[in-house]
């Protein structure tokens, strides 16, 4: 396929991405060229989706970038793990600056997740997050 059109890419691939973010897991988008990548980013934000894009050479993921729209507190809260690594809602809180309750980085650490942008996981009663493909970015 040379083209993906907006209107193709919101009825075949953004259900896939949907049903993936559902499980919390991440639906990567590979090895578009810059036309048809413009035209998913123009689905994605009419449809409010935050889309994952990397190339895929030999099975082997480079370049992962999460675009989209996410508003601001997101997209910070998305910005301050990818820069951590591995973080928790705690020291997201510490690292970011603001005088935001815990609670509150918990709660938009926990949306990511269901986006499939960021994977959890469990020590003892604490959550960490770390990003859906190591080495992401998030260009908006």
């Amino acid at each position: 396929m040379e083209l993906v059109t907006a209107s193709a890419f919101r009825e075949a691939v953004l259900p896939i991405v949907r049903w993936a973010a559902q499980d919390g897991q991440p639906c990567l988008v590979a090895n578009l060229d810059e036309v048809s990548r413009e035209e998913a980013l123009l689905a994605a934000s009419t449809s409010e989706v935050v889309l994952l894009f990397c190339s895929l050479n030999d099975g082997a993921i480079a370049g992962a970038c999460a675009q989209g729209p996410l508003d601001a507190k997101l997209s910070l809260t998305l910005e301050l793990t990818l820069r951590l690594g591995e973080a928790d809602a705690r020291a997201i809180s510490e690292v970011s600056g603001e005088n935001t309750v815990i609670t509150a980085w918990n709660n938009r650490l926990v949306a990511l997740t269901r986006m499939g942008l960021l994977t959890e996981r469990k020590v003892g009663k604490t959550k960490f997050y770390s990003p859906a493909v190591k080495g992401m970015s998030y260009g908006k």
